[in-house]
């Protein structure tokens, strides 16, 4: 496979946090594909909590040093629509 050049080094190869096949690119363009989300909640013992955090926001609830809270995802799928998208991004980018 050829490498992707011209672009900086993506974010998440610098962090440290995540592993890297030793085949992957490890520069091009960021593209989030979840995001956390974390919802503070008012809630009574952990049964009414759990109940709430899904009801509520289809999250996941965790009680800890942080207080009661909900954890939910946002999950981006990239579809033929958004990848079209991107290549002109990526086309506007190398032309300019």
């Amino acid at each position: 496979m050829k490498q992707v050049s011209g672009f900086p080094q993506c974010k998440a190869t610098v962090s440290g946090k995540f592993i890297w096949n030793d085949g992957d690119s490890k520069y091009g363009v960021d593209i989030p594909v979840w995001r956390q989300i974390a919802y503070d909640v008012d809630c009574g013992d952990d049964t009414e909590c759990e109940d709430y955090c899904i009801s509520s926001y289809n999250a996941l609830y965790i009680s800890g040093k942080l207080g009661k809270k909900c954890y939910g995802y946002e999950v981006y799928i990239l579809t033929k629509y958004t990848i079209s998208i991107i290549n002109s991004l990526l086309i506007n980018t190398i032309n300019t």
